[in-house]
Formats: structure tokens, sequence, C-alpha cells
């Protein structure tokens, strides 16, 4: 795995995940006025997605959650 990214919920956009020694770690932060949730909604789900040096996704979590 070279890249790893982060998609929540139903929006496709994915966003970097720090990745150092074989782990990952990634944030959220939301805030009324800029979201479509209302207040005292859950978080959106996570999805993660793994990418090798090609740039060809090898992993969609959202799509095989097996893992």
């Amino acid at each position: 795995v070279a890249k790893v990214t982060i998609s929540f919920g139903t929006d496709p956009t994915q966003y970097p995940a720090a990745m150092a020694g074989g782990a990952f770690a990634y944030t959220i932060a939301l805030s009324s006025g800029t979201t479509h949730l209302a207040a005292g909604s859950p978080t959106p789900t996570a999805y993660v997605h793994a990418y090798d040096a090609s740039g060809k996704e090898i992993y969609n979590q959202k799509t095989d959650p097996a893992f």
C-alpha cells in the first residue's frame, strides 16, 4: 500500500490519511452551517481506500468491507 484515503458516508470525496510504518490515521472536523447534518446527527461512516504505487485502487472498504 502506497497511499490511503478516507471517504465519509455517501460523499465520494476522498481525503488523505497520514501513513507511517504500516499504520494510518485520519481526522474529521464537522461544523454546523457547512454540512447538511442536523444537530445531534451521528458522524458519517468512514470508508478506507488503499492504492498501490502506480495509483491503482487495490482496496475500497465501501464495496469490499471484508479485509
